[in-house]
């Protein structure tokens, strides 16, 4: 490709070459700003919610009623703060007659982490040289570091009796109240509330 050596054109090749530079400077100084936030906040979550390690996967659950009988729960994923699109599921839920938060988060808890079981079962009974390619096909044998339920104490409750009903209730679960953004926990009486400004619950809220 030939390019203009003076003029006026070699000028607008020029202006043109530098503004796509200061763009991309741009793109990358916020993705790396992000990437900082991102890592304050799981940090801060490490802290306050005293974690072992950052949560490095946390999966949200949410549940939705709609004209008084439909009910759908929601799992939202984020890997390192950012959304994983390809790991969300939605689940309509079965069990349940009429609007019942409780009940309905009970369902999706449990089918969520029956699944999961199932298929670290399924995974430890195949031979070594399948079992990595059919593990990154099993989407649901990969725990949560973090689980989020949308609610307070009765949701963060059902939640938690259902996990250690499956053996898993070491897995760490905490609850979001979206008016006042208190954060519920299992082994406190009083919810926690973090700054707006946190870097913690702007984690939360994007889940």
């Amino acid at each position: 490709m030939r390019r203009p050596q003076r003029g006026e054109k070699r000028r607008l090749v020029e202006m043109v070459s530098e503004n796509a530079r200061l763009v991309l400077a741009e793109r990358q100084e916020r993705a790396s700003a992000r990437q900082r936030h991102n890592e304050a906040g799981l940090r801060q979550l490490k802290e306050v919610l005293r974690l072992v390690d950052q949560p490095q996967r946390i999966e949200a659950y949410d549940v939705s009623n709609f004209q008084g009988s439909d009910t759908v729960a929601s799992m939202v994923v984020l890997q390192d703060g950012e959304p994983v699109p390809a790991d969300y599921r939605r689940f309509r839920i079965r069990g349940v007659q009429g609007p019942d938060d409780f009940a309905a988060m009970r369902e999706v808890v449990q089918r969520r982490f029956q699944r999961a079981l199932r298929e670290q079962q399924e995974l430890a009974e195949l031979e070594p040289s399948v079992r990595e390619d059919a593990r990154a096909k099993a989407k649901f044998a990969h725990l949560p570091d973090l689980v989020l339920i949308d609610g307070g104490r009765g949701q963060l409750n059902a939640a938690v009796s259902v996990l250690r009903e499956l053996g898993l209730g070491d897995l760490p679960v905490v609850g979001l109240a979206e008016r006042l953004e208190e954060i519920y926990m299992q082994d406190q009486s009083d919810p926690l509330r973090l700054r707006e400004d946190s870097p913690g619950i702007h984690l939360l809220q994007r889940a």
